[in-house]
């Protein structure tokens, strides 16, 4: 008996085409079909952006320049410094935005804007300083998107005051604490406190303020204090020397108060050391913390 030749129902044909088709639809969409990105980069091409980049410019007020540099400012601990962009300039069209990042974690937009930068204890102890890098960031008024200029100034930030603390300077105040010495009866009768840095740090020739909270009994004697800084290589710098006519009394608490100079000698400031000279049998005490610290004040000139 013969084969019947087969035969395929139109239905069925119909159905078929309809399956590939759906299937050649759906390898075009996955896998051909161009995305938003490339149509993007295709169309930026076809409008590329003619004309030059704007040119950002930071100036500043507060803090002072680093000599014999260009982009280095250097700043005190809690210092609000007033940046402006107003000298940015585009060469051929016009700014239309301004962007600030500070370095530490902090942004902010406009032309003209302010920011306060800060040392904390952990990064004075390791590194005596700690550097910043402010960015300015414009754009202009390119189409179909505008192009970009950058400025960049590294901002370094030192303590604006220090507090004595046992053997070491602290930027946070410490408790309350009485370091009591003993003037010798016999020889010199002079007793030195030392407060080492753990890494020395860079100020600039600029007056300082002491203060000396002190307490002793009313008839011991205290006929001068010095108080000298030194640098990375031991060299001593004198800072402020308090004479006896401030000291001379029976008092048996006061808070003294001397102004001095930082000189820029290059080396930094790595400790400073104070000179108690008089006479006492039961001791001087010098009073750390509290409401009436011991400590010493930086202000640019």
């Amino acid at each position: 008996m013969a084969d019947k030749p087969f035969k395929i129902d139109g239905k069925v044909m119909s159905y078929i085409a309809t399956i590939l088709f759906i299937c050649v639809i759906a390898i075009y969409v996955v896998f051909l079909m161009p995305t938003h990105s490339e149509m993007g980069n295709e169309g930026n091409v076809a409008t590329e952006v003619k004309g030059e980049a704007p040119i950002a410019v930071i100036n500043v007020s507060g803090g002072i320049k680093i000599s014999g540099t260009e982009n280095m400012l250097l700043v005190r601990s809690g210092e609000s410094i007033t940046f402006d962009a107003s000298n940015s300039y585009d060469p051929d069209g016009e700014i239309v935005e301004y962007e600030w990042s500070f370095g530490d974690e902090s942004t902010e937009s406009g032309k003209t804007v302010s920011h306060t930068f800060y040392l904390d204890q952990e990064s004075f102890s390791e590194y005596g300083s700690v550097t910043y890098s402010v960015v300015l960031r414009v754009y202009d008024n390119s189409l179909p998107y505008g192009r970009m200029g950058d400025d960049l100034l590294f901002v370094t930030v030192v303590p604006s005051k220090l507090y004595f603390d046992k053997g070491m300077p602290k930027i946070d105040a410490p408790a309350e604490y009485k370091k009591n010495v003993k003037l010798p009866i016999f020889g010199s009768g002079t007793v030195e406190l030392i407060y080492n840095l753990s890494n020395p740090f860079y100020m600039p020739s600029s007056p300082c303020n002491i203060t000396l909270h002190i307490e002793k009994p009313r008839l011991s004697i205290i006929t001068k204090i010095s108080i000298v800084y030194y640098d990375a290589d031991g060299n001593e710098i004198p800072l402020a020397e308090i004479p006896r006519s401030k000291l001379f009394g029976f008092w048996k608490e006061k808070m003294i108060t001397a102004s001095g100079a930082i000189q820029d000698t290059g080396g930094g400031i790595a400790g400073f050391k104070i000179r108690i000279n008089g006479l006492s049998v039961r001791g001087i005490s010098l009073i750390y913390g509290g409401d009436e610290p011991s400590l010493i004040e930086f202000a640019f000139a």
